[in-house]
């Protein structure tokens, strides 16, 4: 089992760069910066996008419209057998860790929601970043402030 927090720390800091504007085409420019690239492009409503963190499933999802990017979400942590003896007790561990992590770079949490489904939000200006820890993986989720899940509330 693996879980990249560099990798993690990486992305959000990427993601922040206040020449990030959630357009289709800064996409393009964000996969660049990270090292990504496209398995299916951009439709206008998702694309997959293969990542070089160190997990056993380096994928990330992004959804949006024709206009704009509205989430990215990445797996910062293996995908697992959710049978597999002491995995709940290492994916507690390692969420504690990369919530550590995150907390130096982004200050205070907005939101904690403790539990089996853990998750953890920082609210910035330019959009929320999501940790969460959901059955058997742990995954990033960079948010547009003022859209979600390919639905514009303000455009």
């Amino acid at each position: 089992m693996q879980v990249d927090i560099r990798g993690a720390v990486r992305i959000v800091g990427l993601a922040m760069d206040p020449g990030w504007d959630w357009s289709v085409g800064a996409l393009d420019q964000f996969c660049a910066a990270a090292g990504w690239e496209h398995i299916s492009q951009y439709s206008g409503r998702s694309a997959t996008l293969r990542t070089n963190l160190g997990v056993g499933l380096p994928e990330s999802s992004v959804y949006g419209n024709s206009r704009k990017i509205n989430l990215i979400s990445t797996f910062v942590a293996d995908d697992d057998d959710p049978g597999l003896p002491g995995l709940s007790e290492w994916l507690a561990e390692a969420f504690g860790q990369l919530c550590a992590a995150f907390t130096i770079v982004l200050g205070e949490r907005t939101r904690d929601e403790p539990g089996r489904k853990a998750t953890v939000s920082w609210d910035k200006p330019n959009m929320t970043i999501e940790l969460s820890m959901i059955w058997q993986a742990i995954s990033v989720d960079l948010i547009r402030p003022d859209g979600f899940y390919g639905i514009d509330y303000q455009e």
